[in-house]
């Protein structure tokens, strides 16, 4: 496995040849995905695929470029670090740092799910339901 460095060095390379401009460094994952920096966003997906939920805002492209990279030196764990908001669930990290056990509430009949907000009120993004009893679950799950 290359080190952070090659990562870094490889992605710029990567990106070179990419016929969208808006690409500034990519690099193939160990599992199977690809990471891509656009602007300071690093998403992950299936090779060719622009869109998708897995993506993480951070403050600066390079930034995203240097947590990819380490995070792909580490074989991809459970997510990257140092990202402030995640779009497809919508978490964010001031500070781009996680919090030990991150948590988030949720409808206690489909806690794999996380709630939209509106007028106010937190509403079951499944079932559609108002979640007055939600339950508070650690989130991402596990998986």
């Amino acid at each position: 496995m290359p080190d952070m460095y090659e990562i870094v060095d490889a992605g710029f390379g990567y990106a070179e040849v990419d016929a969208e401009p808006a690409v500034i460094w990519r690099y193939p994952t160990p599992d199977g995905r690809e990471a891509i920096v656009t602007d300071a966003r690093l998403r992950l997906g299936a090779r060719g695929e622009h869109n998708g939920d897995d993506v993480y805002c951070y403050a600066t492209p390079m930034g995203a470029v240097l947590s990819a990279a380490i995070w792909i030196e580490a074989k991809c764990p459970r997510e990257p670090d140092g990202w402030t908001r995640h779009l497809g669930t919508g978490r964010h990290r001031a500070t781009g740092v996680a919090r030990r056990e991150e948590r988030a509430w949720v409808c206690r009949y489909h806690p794999g799910q996380l709630p939209r907000f509106e007028d106010g009120r937190l509403f079951c993004a499944d079932c559609g339901r108002p979640i007055a009893d939600a339950i508070q679950v650690p989130w991402p799950p596990p998986g």
